[in-house]
C-alpha cells in the first residue's frame, strides 16, 4: 500500500494582528477561606474598589483602559455595560451603579 501525504506543508505564517483584540468574559474565583474569612467573591471585593473611588479617579481608570482599547474594539463602552450586568448575580447587594462605575465594573471582567 502507497503511502499518501494528507499534509502538504506551505512557506506562509499566520500571525496575529495586534491592531485587533477579542475580548472575553473573565470570572474570578472565590477568595481561598486562609485568605479572607468571608465568602465574598473576588468580584465583590472590586466591586467594592469601584464603589469607593471618586468620580474623578474612576473616571481616569476608565480613560485608561479606553486608551489601551482604542481602535481595536468596537462598542467597547456597550460591551463593558452588557459585561456588568451579566456580572450582577456575582456580586452581593449594592447601591446601583453611576455609568460611569458599570462600565468600569464591566471592564474589570473582561480579557483580551
Amino acid at each position: 500500500m502507497s503511502e499518501t501525504s494528507f499534509v502538504n506543508r506551505q512557506a506562509s505564517f499566520l500571525r496575529p494582528d495586534p491592531a485587533r483584540v477579542v475580548v472575553r468574559p473573565f470570572k474570578p474565583a472565590v477568595e481561598p477561606r486562609d485568605l479572607n474569612l468571608t465568602d465574598k467573591t473576588r468580584a465583590n471585593h472590586i466591586v467594592d474598589r469601584v464603589m469607593a473611588m471618586d468620580a474623578a479617579t474612576a473616571a481616569s481608570q476608565l480613560d485608561d483602559v479606553l486608551a489601551n482599547f482604542e481602535g481595536r474594539h468596537r462598542h467597547l463602552l456597550a460591551t463593558f455595560e452588557a459585561r456588568a450586568g451579566e456580572m450582577e448575580t456575582a456580586f452581593c447587594d449594592h447601591s446601583p451603579f453611576t455609568l460611569l462605575q458599570r462600565r468600569l465594573v464591566g471592564a474589570y471582567f473582561l480579557n483580551e
